[in-house]
């Protein structure tokens, strides 16, 4: 008796929490269902079921009901965020709109704000996800590799994601220049985030002996400063033209340099 008193306990609760999930969806639809409408076992004329089959039965479907709903939320998330980083590459930072973002990704405004606060928010986690910093932190985690060998993929794939982002590089070196006030914004939500992990890298491999006792900033603006000078002048000024490279080898020199500076070793003091 007690066991059955639980079940229709919980049978209760799930039903009240249906309720309140299917008018919500109900309200977004524009169309009056009931509870019924989306599980049949809890219709006036269903035919009798046990209680613990009635709530093992029902419980699935709002499990997997929450598990859609989930799943959904992450897509919106993610076609902001595709959305963003296209109109940003249009536009430039001052003259995307979180208006023509969320046109771009088929949202109202309204779910912008809700997910991401203002438009700086938002461009700071377009950065974090298309940007170098997901192979940065990738590099950190990668403790099986020698740290010239991550250096050296890390190298190859920086070149990569800019060359994919060159639209948006352009357009954001153009905005810093002209727009003063953006500026602050512009670096802090975009190159100055992946100093940031580039410096924490640094940083943990100076505590662990994998490079020497220098100034991890240092080490990681002069990484930033190859690759970022690299692609500004070969692919955003017309350097592929007219200073031609190949350019798998003279990424291995600039990673060879960096680690190894350019005196001969026995010059070394």
């Amino acid at each position: 008796m007690a066991r059955a008193r639980l079940f229709l306990a919980l049978a209760i609760s799930i039903k009240g929490r249906l309720r309140l999930a299917f008018a919500t969806q109900n309200r977004r639809v524009g169309k009056k269902r009931s509870v019924a409408h989306h599980f049949p076992l809890l219709k006036k004329n269903s035919p009798p079921v046990g209680i613990e089959f009635f709530l093992r039965y029902n419980a699935s479907k709002y499990l997997l009901y929450k598990r859609n709903r989930i799943m959904d939320a992450n897509q919106t998330h993610k076609r902001i965020l595709q959305a963003a980083l296209t109109v940003f590459s249009r536009y430039g930072y001052k003259g995307a709109s979180t208006r023509a973002i969320a046109k771009e990704a088929g949202v109202n405004e309204v779910t912008l704000f809700r997910r991401f606060g203002n438009k700086q928010s938002l461009f700071a986690e377009m950065i974090e996800n298309y940007s170098a910093i997901p192979y940065i932190k990738a590099a950190r985690e990668n403790s099986g590799k020698s740290l010239e060998k991550r250096i050296n993929e890390l190298g190859v794939q920086v070149i990569k994601v800019l060359e994919e982002r060159r639209d948006l590089l352009s357009v954001l070196l153009s905005d810093g220049a002209r727009f003063k006030n953006q500026g602050e914004e512009l670096l802090r939500g975009g190159p100055g985030r992946v100093l940031e992990h580039l410096i924490l890298w640094f940083r943990e491999a100076k505590k662990a002996g994998e490079i020497r006792k220098i100034d991890p900033e240092a080490a990681a603006r002069v990484f930033m400063g190859v690759f970022f000078f690299f692609m500004i002048f070969q692919k955003i000024l017309p350097g592929e033209k007219f200073f031609p490279v190949n350019e798998r080898a003279m990424l291995g020199e600039f990673v060879e340099i960096m680690l190894r500076g350019i005196l001969p070793l026995e010059d070394r003091t």
